[in-house]
């Protein structure tokens, strides 16, 4: 995940919630916004990542499904110091 440089120069912080549906080998299917953070900048930072991190690691052997939908939540807080996570 990277932090934009534009939100962190105006100090935007909040959570996207993210919607995906990946496959057993890993691959994501769909993928959207959930839930905005109410910023652009970060909402278009999540789908960023998403999209980098496709295909994402494989289901292990003892996991069954076939597909996985998962909602989950990418933070974007600044840091004391400069850092950011």
């Amino acid at each position: 995940k990277t932090y934009p440089r534009e939100a962190r120069s105006r100090r935007k912080e909040g959570t996207v919630q993210l919607y995906f549906r990946m496959n057993r080998d890993g691959r994501v299917l769909d993928y959207r916004i959930e839930e905005s953070s109410g910023s652009n900048l970060l909402d278009q930072a999540a789908l960023r990542m998403i999209e980098s991190a496709n295909p994402l690691p494989p289901f292990p052997a003892e996991m069954k499904v076939a597909e996985l939908e998962l909602v989950v939540p990418v933070e974007f807080f600044m840091r004391r110091g400069g850092r950011h996570r």
